[in-house]
């Protein structure tokens, strides 16, 4: 019986789908605007708040290596002794003024340090927007597949309801003519409705998957159609697996973090080791010093 079924559906989409598709016109399909994957990938990468992120660290780092490079400021000092209390009176003592000009000099040991800390600082901030980059790319990747998936579905979907309901219409015409048993059209009603069934399901899973995607390229996007690439006409060959470990041990986002992170810590500790002796802090001082004896009138 289903061989029967099988034959009578070839034989009605071969018969009647040219008249059907001769008789109904085809309605105009209005313009959709179909997503490729690097446009997609592009658009995540600029807008995604995980990357956004990241680069707000990089930023922050560069403004600590400009800090850490500025010279330390000089500072001025002056101060007078013996200065009568009242413009009356007079003091017995000498008065004396000076002033002074102190440089640190602590900041200027440590200046190279800091620059080196701060920099490797950069270099993990480099390799963690690495790092977010690719992560939000395989995600928006995998959601990019998935709405395809979900778009080959529902056309696959539809499909099958339009040729299930050909042989409908096939088996209706026989079933009048008395050719067919009203069984087997029964049987073609049930497949029908289960086709229906599964076309429902099949565009709430791409909904659903249009819906992830929308995540990645933002809220404009509506509900996307995407391009799935061809990846017969697309071949690409693969290296040798050692030139692949090569490149992840140079390029790889985590070691290239941790790379940087470990060249920051040996210039904190060459820096902290100058603060940690037990010594005056080192300064250049300059100053002038005078007396004053006034004279009472």
């Amino acid at each position: 019986m289903r061989k029967l079924l099988i034959r009578i559906l070839v034989f009605a989409t071969g018969v009647l789908g040219p008249r059907v598709s001769a008789q109904t016109p085809e309605p105009q399909a209005s313009p959709v605007d179909v997503w490729t994957l690097e446009r997609a990938l592009l658009a995540a990468l600029n807008q995604h708040p995980l990357v956004e992120s990241a680069r707000a660290q990089q930023t922050a780092a560069e403004g600590k290596r400009l800090t850490a490079g500025v010279f330390p400021n000089p500072v001025a000092t002056y101060w007078v002794e013996n200065l009568p209390f009242s413009s009356h009176g007079s003091s017995a003592l000498d008065r004396e003024s000076s002033i002074y000009a102190t440089l640190p000099l602590e900041p200027l040991l440590q200046r190279s340090s800091r620059i080196a800390q701060t920099q490797s600082e950069i270099v993990a901030a480099q390799a963690a927007i690495a790092a977010a980059e690719q992560r939000v790319a395989a995600d928006t990747a995998h959601a990019y597949f998935r709405v395809a998936l979900a778009q080959a579905s529902v056309d696959a979907a539809r499909d099958n309801q339009a040729a299930i309901e050909q042989m409908v219409e096939y088996l209706r015409n026989r079933v009048a003519q008395g050719a067919t048993p009203e069984g087997e059209l029964i049987r073609a009603q049930v497949e029908r409705d289960r086709a229906t069934t599964e076309v429902a399901m099949a565009d709430v899973d791409l909904l659903r998957a249009q819906s992830g995607l929308r995540v990645f390229l933002g809220d404009a996007a509506g509900a996307p159609r995407v391009a799935a690439p061809d990846w017969l006409r697309e071949r690409t060959p693969l290296a040798p697996l050692r030139e692949f470990t090569t490149y992840a041990l140079a390029h790889r986002s985590d070691l290239l973090a941790s790379r940087a992170r470990t060249s920051a810590a040996a210039s904190t500790s060459s820096g902290v080791s100058l603060l940690t002796m037990n010594r005056p802090p080192l300064a250049l001082d300059s100053g002038h010093r005078e007396a004053l004896r006034e004279v009472p009138l």
